[in-house]
């Protein structure tokens, strides 16, 4: 996805009514019996799982607890990850972020920084990773 002009796939800024957002995507709200596991993400309608069991990352000491991919073969591959890593320390949540994005080899296009309340500063992240199909 080299274009993120495509405000359909990846909107930089909200500017739905609640109704479009309704109309447009659905609230993944995943949990588990592992309470730290549990998340929620906003997905575009046709973002759909394709796999939600914990799959442990070789090389980087993540799990991948949910894996989301467009079905729409019209439009630009989207795939969403959602991983978690048991921190024995406090760290800044977007700093761990940046670090995990960079060993896996992704170039982000979208940087936004948000601050937290007392819980710190968060990050959104829009990267691409190009994969070879030799």
């Amino acid at each position: 996805m080299n274009d993120i002009n495509n405000k359909e796939m990846f909107p930089i800024q909200q500017s739905y009514s609640k109704e479009e957002q309704i109309k447009r995507y659905w609230k993944c709200n995943y949990t588990t019996v592992e309470s730290q596991l549990a998340y929620w993400i906003l997905l575009p309608k046709d973002v759909k799982p394709v796999q939600i069991e914990k799959q442990p990352i070789e090389g980087l000491d993540i799990n991948n607890i949910g894996q989301y991919v467009s079905i729409d073969k019209t439009c630009p591959l989207l795939e969403v990850s959602v991983y978690y890593e048991h921190c024995w320390y406090e760290m800044n949540s977007a700093d761990w972020l940046a670090k995990k994005l960079n060993l896996m080899g992704e170039s982000i296009l979208h940087y936004r920084k948000i601050n937290g309340t007392s819980t710190g500063t968060y990050a959104d992240i829009l990267t691409e990773k190009t994969i070879n199909k030799d």
